[in-house]
């Protein structure tokens, strides 16, 4: 039986899929390049003094960048998709760590179909990466080039959302000073990633300050959504410490995507208190309390 490494069978599985890869929410699926939350008003709101470590959502990474940028470095991370390991904290910390602020935001924010300025950039971030990480991207482009002469390179496993938005909702983007900050905490941060879903995360991870579970529970509509609230607890249980916080039910989009009912909800983002901002139930303190 081949005895092949875990980069190598994953990249063997995307190749495999050709253009089948789809945003899913599977273990191959495309990857959110940025977060389509208001991450930068929730950081604001959340107090992190004392806090020690964090457990959250991987997906476009922008969960970690930002706590990392508010000074906490131990986090735990885990999602479905296997790819957003090799983006996230392949590629894209990669990036953060070895990119200039406007050298960022050029490659991220330019036109993605022109090659000959995203490629110079993409070939400098590869191979500033871990091996691991190196060695699926360097796989990966070039059967991408075999295949396909007129590609976006890694942006083809990317989605189109999250762009326009990424500057207003990620603090660490909206200055230079908040980017060379990140930059500086990244140099301490310890992040792991774990390979599995909501369902395995109470008896799978750690006990944590807090846990940001982003809209996981909210992907699991009916009729599973009252199964996610309940594996929403077992983690309250079993991974919150004594004292910690835990958002978990929630929405952070633009008012025009609420009903009228629920606008007040997206108003308030910039509220003083972090309960009123919450479109469902916050946990904090090993209280959970309930917003509708």
């Amino acid at each position: 039986m081949e005895n092949i490494c875990q980069w190598e069978k994953d990249l063997r599985e995307i190749i495999s899929r050709g253009q089948d890869i789809f945003v899913n929410y599977q273990e191959y699926s495309k990857c959110y390049p940025f977060t389509n939350e208001r991450l930068s008003d929730l950081m604001y709101l959340l107090n992190t003094s004392g806090v020690y470590n964090a457990l959250c959502v991987l997906s476009s990474g922008d969960h970690v960048f930002n706590l990392i940028s508010k000074g906490i470095i131990n986090i735990d991370t885990f999602d479905t998709n296997r790819l957003t390991e090799y983006y996230a904290l392949g590629f894209k910390k990669t990036a953060l760590q070895n990119l200039k602020y406007q050298e960022f935001c050029d490659y991220f924010f330019g036109p993605h179909y022109q090659r000959e300025k995203t490629k110079p950039i993409e070939n400098y971030v590869i191979e500033h990466m871990p091996q691991q990480y190196r060695a699926f991207w360097q796989g990966y482009i070039n059967n991408l080039e075999e295949r396909k002469k007129d590609n976006k390179g890694i942006f083809e496993l990317l989605t189109f959302l999250g762009f326009d938005t990424a500057i207003e909702y990620n603090k660490y983007l909206s200055s230079e000073i908040e980017y060379n900050n990140l930059q500086k905490n990244l140099e301490k941060a310890n992040i792991s990633f774990s390979p599995i879903n909501i369902k395995k995360v109470w008896h799978s991870m750690g006990k944590y300050d807090l846990i940001l579970l982003s809209n996981v529970i909210q992907a699991m509509r009916k009729p599973l959504f009252g199964k996610a609230i309940n594996i929403a607890d077992k983690i309250y249980k079993h991974n919150l410490n004594e004292n910690g916080e835990m958002i978990y039910l929630y929405e952070f989009v633009d008012p025009d995507f609420f009903r009228k009912d629920e606008v007040i909800l997206a108003r308030t983002l910039k509220g003083n208190d972090i309960k009123y901002l919450l479109n469902g139930s916050y946990a904090t303190g090993k209280k959970k309390v309930a917003i509708r």
